[in-house]
This record gives C-alpha cells, structure tokens and sequence, in this order.
C-alpha cells in the first residue's frame, strides 16, 4: 500500500502480484453473478470473488498490524489509512454518479440529476454506508446494482479500527503472543457461533451486515497474527501449498471447513507473498492499480452486460465478458491512480511527516 512501503508492502515480496490476482478474481467471480450463470467452486469450495475479498482482507490485515506495530501514534495511523483508502473511493463514486449514470440512465438528464437517490447514493457511499443503486442505472440488467464491491470496504474499516486496539491491549502484556492468540481463536468461534444460529442477516449497523464483518474478520485478525516473530518464522511457502492441496481434499461441513480455512487461507496467502526468493517482486512496485481495478471492475463489468443484451439474454461468452471487463477496468484504475491515488498519497505523506 503506498503509504506503507516502510513495512513489506512492495520490496522483496509478491504483495502487489497478490492484490492484483485479488481484483482480477473479484472482477471473474463478479461476471457469473451478474450474467446469471452458475458460479464455480474453486479453492477450498469458494467462488472466485471470495477467494478475492479474502486475499485482500489477508494481505491488509498482515499490511495494518504491521504498519500500527511500526508507529503507534494514532494520527498518523488514521491519516495513513485515510489517504490509501479514500481518496480512491471518493473518485470511483464522483465519476460513477455524475458520469457514468447520467451516461447509461434511462432517465432524462433533468430527472436523474434532480432525483434524491443519486445524492443519496453519492455522500452515502462516500461514507461508507453502501448503497448499489443509482436511478435508472442498469434497470434491464440481470441485476440493477451499480457497484457491489463496495460492500467490503466498511469492513475493512471496522477491521482498521477494532484490530489495532485488540494488538495494542495485547502488547501491554509480555504474553502478547498467547493472548492475541487467544483473541483470534476467540474471533474465529464467534465466526462459526454467528454463522450457524444466525445464517441471515438479522442485525445490520450503518448499511452493513454483521455477518459480513464476522465472515471476513477471522482472515484478518489471523494474518495479523503473523506480524509477530513467532508465527512468521513458520511462513513457508512448500508447507503453504501442501496444506491448501489437503485441505481442498478434505470433506468437511460448513463449519469444520471455515475453520480449517482461517488457518490455511491466510498461512498460504502470506507465505507465498513472503516467500524467501519473491518471483513477482518487481510486479508493479511504482504503480498499485489493484485498488482501482477492485473499485471499478463491476461497473465496468455491469456496463458491458448492458450492452451485451440481446432480447434479454446475454451473449454466452464469459471469457469475452472478463476480458473487456478487465480492460476496461484497468483504464479507470490506471487514470484513478495516476490522477487522484498517487498524488494524494503523496500530500498524505507530507501530512504525516509534520505531525509530532
């Protein structure tokens, strides 16, 4: 992450490789839910924008603890994650409301301009309290959602927030490795209590369930765990893939499964972006367009369906659909990086360099 390439994020690593496969498997998993087809299972019996999500939650959870453990003072940890995630975010929904929609609406200029929702969908989002519709964006689409991404970022957040305090309570101690162990287990059965009693949403806080913020926290609290010397020594990249191939082999029941994936998940993950001679490491140092092409992929992808419609049915060639998606994609993540990311993480660095 740009303002964190102090702490392992894009020298002598795989991370930049990694968060790219990230986006690009949100982006494919996102095309068989939004043209209808049926989603494949792939590793551990998870569809391809899961595997996503967690990859992402896996790297900045390992990226955070790291970056907190580095330089506790809190200003400078909130401004840090504020310039790496807002900036971004704010021209994705800019561009998306007053662009695009007014581009592919069905509505007259004057109506859509004049109509609530759009404003609501803008400072909403910008707040990181989701909304997927804009007003007649995407209406005759499989699905109407404008950008079904952004569901994770007030995750992301809460773990931002929630996870440095437990490391730092934790820390206050000499046994601060058994107790944020202790902790993370604790976060895991929580996980596996929540999904079985209340497999639906029933308790959702500022537009975001707690199933999703209790689906995605075990990755990273655990990745977390493996800033501390203890745990990292035991990163091994052989190991990693030995334990994926067994686990994928193993048949087990929802939850026997979900903990054996928060073990294995983020183990494998880290131990390939940390592996001792890092074959990706030069992928992508100066330019990070992984967040962009997360941000943008599934409005490029709902953009592309909407033309892709004939009599209702889209053209059957998901390999044709992925690949314009990509593209198309990665040109606003490449003008977002260059035009907004990257200069305000800049300023956000001089921001920080004054703060005592």
């Amino acid at each position: 992450m740009g303002l964190d390439s102090r702490v392992d994020s894009t020298r002598d690593n795989n991370i930049s490789i990694m968060r790219f496969i990230a986006a690009a498997l949100v982006i494919y998993g996102h095309m068989f839910v939004l043209s209808v087809h049926q989603q494949p299972n792939l590793l551990l019996g998870n569809q391809p924008h899961i595997i996503g999500i967690r990859i992402f939650f896996v790297i900045s959870g390992y990226l955070i603890t790291k970056s907190f453990n580095s330089d506790r003072n809190v200003l400078r940890y909130a401004l840090r994650r504020f310039f790496r995630i807002v900036p971004g975010l704010v021209f994705c929904i800019i561009l998306t409301t007053f662009i695009i929609g007014p581009i592919l609406t069905t509505l007259p200029l004057d109506k859509y301009y004049t109509d609530p929702e759009v404003y609501g969908y803008l400072f909403k989002n910008i707040l990181f309290s989701p909304v997927f519709n804009l007003p007649g964006v995407f209406e005759n689409n499989p699905s109407s959602a404008v950008n079904g991404s952004i569901w994770s970022l007030p995750v992301e957040i809460i773990m931002y927030i929630i996870f440095p305090i437990v490391f730092w309570l934790c820390s206050k101690s000499r046994y601060q490795t058994v107790l944020l162990t202790i902790c993370v287990i604790a976060v895991c059965i929580l996980n596996v209590i929540w999904s079985i009693y209340y497999p639906t949403d029933i308790l959702v806080v500022y537009g975001t369930p707690f199933k999703n913020v209790s689906d995605l926290a075990p990755f990273f609290f655990m990745s977390g765990l493996f800033t501390l010397p203890f745990y990292k020594k035991l990163l091994n990249i052989q190991v990693g893939f030995i334990l994926l191939v067994i686990a994928q082999l193993l048949s087990l029941s929802n939850w026997k499964m979900d903990i054996v994936q928060f073990v294995v998940f983020p183990y494998a993950i880290l131990s390939f972006a940390f592996d001792s001679k890092p074959v990706f490491k030069d992928f992508s140092v100066k330019n990070d367009y992984s967040y962009g092409l997360f941000l943008f992929g599934f409005v490029s992808e709902q953009s592309i369906i909407k033309y892709l419609l004939i009599d209702n049915t889209i053209v059957e060639n998901r390999n044709v659909l992925f690949v314009i998606s990509i593209l198309l994609a990665l040109g606003f993540a490449v003008m977002s990086w260059h035009l907004v990311e990257k200069p305000m993480q800049k300023i956000g660095r001089r921001m920080i360099s004054f703060v005592p």
